[in-house]
């Protein structure tokens, strides 16, 4: 009797286990098949209702976050997505060096070229970033206009822009290219965050395909402050 009691209990727990393992199995699935595609489940506005909230912003001139006193950041390609940017007061062997540089004088924010303190110990070159050279630049001072990248990303100049795709999930919004003129299916994208300064947009731009989005290159670091 003790017997049959403690193999009937043993079947249970083995039936519930195998039950567990199954629904985790299956929610797991549907999560990356969700985060895969490139429809946003957290839209909060959607089609020309949305575009036209992002191109209110893009030809504003009030930022949504401020650069500080001084901005570097990196946007690199998927092949060096695995390397950090060099930090100012971090000493790395193999690291990227930041795509570019910006820092806010008195009169307005100033793009300027990015200077390395490099040296080398026991034969490795140790990178750190060095400062943001200003002193060589006009006296042009950066607008959210100034940002062709941005533009060209959000007027969709020459990318053949679908509007009915665009997708705001608060101040991220994800705009669509297509193939061709009036195509409804996207090929390419880009991605804005207007909560960021808007020096930093658009974040990512890719491709899709077959309604997956392939990141070419990506906002992957940036460094806001001193």
């Amino acid at each position: 009797m003790k017997t049959s009691i403690l193999n009937l209990l043993a079947l249970s727990l083995i039936v519930s286990f195998a039950a567990s393992c199954g629904k985790k199995s299956s929610s797991g699935g549907g999560s990356s098949h969700s985060n895969s595609n490139y429809t946003n489940p957290n839209t909060s506005a959607f089609g020309e209702a949305a575009y036209n909230n992002l191109k209110a912003w893009q030809a504003g001139s009030t930022e949504a976050s401020t650069v500080g006193t001084h901005l570097y950041f990196n946007k690199r390609s998927v092949s060096t997505f695995n390397k950090s940017m060099c930090q100012k007061n971090t000493v790395v062997v193999d690291c990227v060096d930041p795509t570019a540089c910006f820092k806010h004088t008195s009169n307005g924010i100033l793009k300027g070229t990015v200077t390395m303190n490099n040296s080398t110990f026991l034969g490795l070159t140790i990178k750190k970033y060095g400062d943001c050279d200003i002193t060589t630049e006009s006296t042009t001072f950066y607008t959210k206009i100034d940002n062709t990248e941005l533009a060209d990303a959000v007027l969709g100049t020459a990318k053949n822009l679908i509007k009915a795709q665009t997708q705001q999930a608060g101040s991220i919004y994800t705009v669509y290219y297509g193939a061709f003129a009036g195509a409804t299916s996207p090929v390419s994208y880009a991605v804005i965050n207007t909560s960021l300064p808007s020096i930093l947009n658009p974040t990512e731009v890719g491709t899709v395909n077959n309604g997956y989005k392939s990141p070419s290159s990506k906002l992957f670091e940036f460094y806001s402050g001193y």
